[in-house]
């Protein structure tokens, strides 16, 4: 590494990309440690390009572990408009590239709050915690151990997508996959990772996402909620029907909901696709709500109907009264 002036600076001059990326990690984690001492954050602002993997040392020891990681402030410049899971996104790029191995974005904190504030599993009248009935524990710890489960499945599989991305088309072959591991993974579990890649199975269904997605209008932008999110909208939800029952009034979430097939959305998106219906989410689909919509359209008409008949069955009788006193008829040979 070579300093050369430059104005009233210096530039370095390296003879590797690897000795670029090594430099910088240091000069960016000794900026990081000494603002964070200073302040409460430290502002980074990311463009896209080789920028993210010069900054891929920065998630090795040892400044990994001695960044303090929640105190980052990210923003991005030079952003292309694309979702920000298109492989085009800058944004994809850094959470890939580093981001996502390293940042505490607080949510376990988040999630054990929300806990402790649901008044349904935590009581208050105890003045320490370990007074609390083992029974109470249990029911917090079964909600708590569910959430993390399901947590952990969700990182360790965007986690294998990541490694996909990266390593598989890194190597012509099964062999040379199989020999080059990625340094935080156990071997044989990266070779079984591997084989599974390789499977027709695997590339099958690699296949199938990659059809659904070029056939994509418009990019998924939802995903699930958090169990604070979630537990937020359940209290709104009660107190909605409360107001309801207080009013006498039965809840619009009750009402049917018929999908929506020449508004400007579907115009511009197509019609709504099965087991998904925009604002109504998964496990719902089209059909079930045109089903539903179609017997009550059926029932309108039926109703109609039936009113005719009767008016015309009292004007038949009406008449045949008349015909009966005029002509001495009986009943029956006029109806005949």
């Amino acid at each position: 590494m070579a300093e050369v002036e430059k104005g009233k600076g210096k530039v370095k001059v390296f003879d590797s990309e690897e000795e670029v990326a090594v430099d910088l990690a240091k000069y960016t984690a000794d900026i990081s440690n000494k603002i964070t001492k200073e302040k409460s954050s430290f502002t980074v602002v990311l463009s896209g390009g080789s920028l993210i993997n010069s900054l891929r040392k920065l998630v090795e020891a040892p400044y990994i572990d001695s960044i303090e990681w929640g105190k980052w402030h990210v923003f991005w410049v030079d952003e292309r408009v694309v979702p920000k899971d298109h492989v085009d996104s800058n944004y994809k790029l850094a959470y890939d590239g580093f981001l996502s191995k390293c940042v505490d974005d607080g949510e376990l904190e988040y999630f054990c709050g929300t806990v402790a504030r649901k008044k349904e599993l935590t009581p208050l009248e105890f003045s320490d915690w370990r007074k609390v009935p083992a029974t109470t524990k249990d029911k917090i710890w079964d909600v708590i151990k569910q959430w993390v489960l399901s947590e952990v499945g969700k990182c360790l599989r965007i986690f294998k997508h990541s490694l996909y991305a990266e390593y598989f088309n890194k190597y012509s072959t099964l062999v040379e996959l199989k020999a080059n591991p990625y340094s935080r993974t156990d071997p044989n579990q990266w070779s079984k990772l591997a084989e599974k890649w390789y499977s027709t199975q695997w590339q099958n269904k690699s296949e199938r996402s990659k059809d659904i997605r070029s056939h994509m209008k418009m990019p998924h932008t939802s995903r699930t909620i958090s169990y604070a999110r979630r537990v937020e909208a359940e209290e709104k939800i009660e107190q909605l029907l409360i107001v309801d029952e207080e009013k006498g009034e039965t809840s619009k979430a009750n009402e049917a909901i018929v999908p929506l097939k020449e508004d400007a959305i579907s115009k511009v998106l197509g019609p709504d696709k099965n087991g998904r219906v925009r604002g109504m989410g998964f496990k719902i689909s089209p059909k079930m709500l045109e089903k539903e919509a179609s017997e009550e359209q059926m029932n309108e008409p039926n109703k109609e109907f039936a009113q005719q008949v009767t008016i015309l069955t009292a004007q038949v009788k009406k008449l045949t009264d008349i015909v009966t006193r005029r002509d001495g008829a009986t009943t029956e040979e006029v109806a005949i």
